[in-house]
């Protein structure tokens, strides 16, 4: 959750929307089987914390997962997957290219869909030799310090704008409830 963090920060008229550092809308990172079991056992059920669940939308078990949240509609607990099939398809692949000094020409037509982490474990950081802890530090990069770069116009480059934007008038909405 880094990335919505950061974007927050980086475009203004994101946190004119709503400042979540402002607000003090705390954001926990969950991943996998931890994302199910939050749901599942509903830990802050005897609490008056609204829970906002953004789920990548490259697995189905997420979107059951966001159905099943929504499903309940009990004023707490809302949730939604992305438009895109992950968060990493949110950053321009020209800051990309920028930032890992490569090539992903190839790559831009369908970039909304592509498995952004996977395509690059196969062109940067390659000194790291286990592909699964190249891919996470490739995340963490991307969604940490790659994501403070972007500003609008990367977003309108991949129409990523209004989207991103939607997320941040729903979570303004849930906030003022």
């Amino acid at each position: 959750m880094n990335f919505i963090k950061n974007v927050n920060s980086c475009i203004k008229d994101y946190k004119d929307i709503i400042d979540i550092e402002e607000e003090g809308i705390n954001i926990i990172p969950l991943t996998g089987s931890n994302l199910e079991k939050w749901v599942d056992e509903n830990y802050l059920k005897d609490s008056n914390v609204k829970e906002i669940h953004i789920y990548d939308n490259d697995r189905s078990d997420y979107r059951k997962k966001i159905e099943e949240i929504n499903a309940k509609n009990d004023g707490r607990r809302f949730g939604w997957t992305t438009q895109k099939r992950e968060m990493e398809n949110y950053i321009s692949p020209n800051l990309i290219e920028s930032e890992f000094e490569i090539d992903l020409s190839s790559y831009k037509d369908n970039w909304s869909e592509i498995d952004v982490p996977k395509i690059l474990v196969g062109k940067t950081m390659t000194q790291i030799k286990d592909e699964t802890v190249r891919e996470k530090k490739i995340k963490i990069r991307l969604n940490k310090s790659v994501a403070k770069k972007i500003n609008k116009d990367y977003l309108e480059e991949i129409d990523a704008y209004e989207d991103i934007k939607q997320w941040f008038l729903k979570i303004k909405k849930i906030n003022e409830m």
